[in-house]
């Protein structure tokens, strides 16, 4: 575990599940992983981040990228976005996968001791506000700088 509490790689916004819940088993594979602890926090959203260039950072996305470059880690065989939750949406396994986001949270999870306090932002949903719409109405003015 890095010697600095707070991670240099922060996520932002709960999911309303575990990353265990979330996950299909063919992960585990790949990252040993204490699947236990999997089960008492939320997954975190993987549509913002805030990352620092650290060495700490750097080794996440390194295990990332090589996650995505395994044909079977971050994909496995039979996984699928959508899941049926039971009413433990922590404990129970809800025949899905999250991908990406799933892979990061396991990752950040294994480096951090399982604790999302040292990889989480301390702004939570306050300091991050995610609206979503239909992409087709965007233009090129929308990317432009001011």
């Amino acid at each position: 575990m890095p010697s600095t509490l707070q991670s240099a790689f922060l996520l932002q916004t709960p999911a309303s599940h575990s990353t265990f819940a979330a996950t299909d088993p063919g992960v585990y594979n790949y990252f040993p992983t204490l699947i236990a602890y999997l089960k008492q926090y939320p997954n975190y959203e993987a549509n913002f981040a805030f990352i620092v260039r650290t060495k700490e950072a750097i080794t996440v996305l390194k295990w990332f990228v090589l996650c995505a470059l395994e044909k079977d880690c971050m994909g496995p065989p039979g996984a699928q976005l959508s899941c049926s939750f039971s009413n433990d949406r922590f404990k129970q396994y809800a025949k899905c996968h999250r991908y990406d986001q799933s892979v990061i949270n396991l990752l950040l999870a294994n480096m951090y001791g399982y604790n999302p306090k040292n990889y989480v932002s301390r702004f939570g949903q306050q300091g991050v506000e995610i609206k979503r719409f239909d992409e087709r109405s965007l233009t090129a003015k929308d990317f432009e700088c001011n």
